[in-house]
């Protein structure tokens, strides 16, 4: 009788396959399928929704910000009246700027809208505010190039910062927020003609 020889074990592939394949392939395939949701999800979602969740600028308590674009067409003719309202942050302007600086009196405000145009802001104050307020307010500015600093007759609030579209009514001169408008408004991203000259306008108030 022939001898019956030993069956030879077969090994097949997956037993060959190391411990640690199979966790890493089951991991790989579940970063896959929640990517490819991800994509489905956000592809779904309409542009007006992602558009009108967006911040523009950071917010600063009490900054409002104007609902539609100030105009930016120039007229010589065009006069700003002080009639008890704030000072206007945009709009319809001089075509010469004035230039960013500390005045003692009232400026054309005609020229300092399109200053605000090139990226200035402007700090009015009422012109019965407190002699040492009023110098706080200029220290505070001294070093800063492109801001305008005046005395704006009958403005409702103490102190106004203005800049092309937003504007923030304030009550003292150590106020923080006097800092935070600065630093994000003073040539911010709402400035329409960003690199615009803050010198070599007008340099005289009246």
């Amino acid at each position: 009788m022939a001898k019956r020889l030993p069956r030879k074990r077969t090994t097949s592939a997956q037993e060959n396959r190391p411990a640690w394949m199979m966790p890493v392939i089951v991991t790989g395939v579940v970063v896959f399928v929640g990517a490819l949701i991800f994509l489905l999800v956000q592809s779904s979602v309409p542009t007006e929704t992602v558009a009108a969740t967006a911040t523009p600028f950071p917010e600063i308590e009490g900054v409002v910000q104007a609902d539609v674009a100030p105009g930016r067409e120039h007229d010589e003719s065009i006069v700003y009246e002080f009639d008890g309202e704030l000072p206007p942050w945009g709009g319809t302007h001089n075509p010469i700027w004035q230039n960013c600086g500390i005045y003692q009196n009232p400026l054309r405000t005609a020229n300092v809208i399109h200053s605000l145009e090139h990226g200035a802001v402007w700090l009015t104050y009422q012109p019965d505010l407190a002699q040492a307020d009023v110098d706080a307010l200029k220290e505070e500015i001294r070093n800063e190039n492109y801001m305008i600093m005046s005395p704006y007759p009958e403005q409702p609030s103490p102190i106004v910062l203005t800049a092309w579209g937003v504007q923030l009514e304030l009550e003292t001169p150590t106020d923080p927020r006097i800092r935070e408008f600065i630093d994000l408004y003073e040539e911010g991203p709402q400035t329409p003609e960003p690199g615009g000259a803050c010198t070599g306008g007008l340099s005289f108030s009246g």
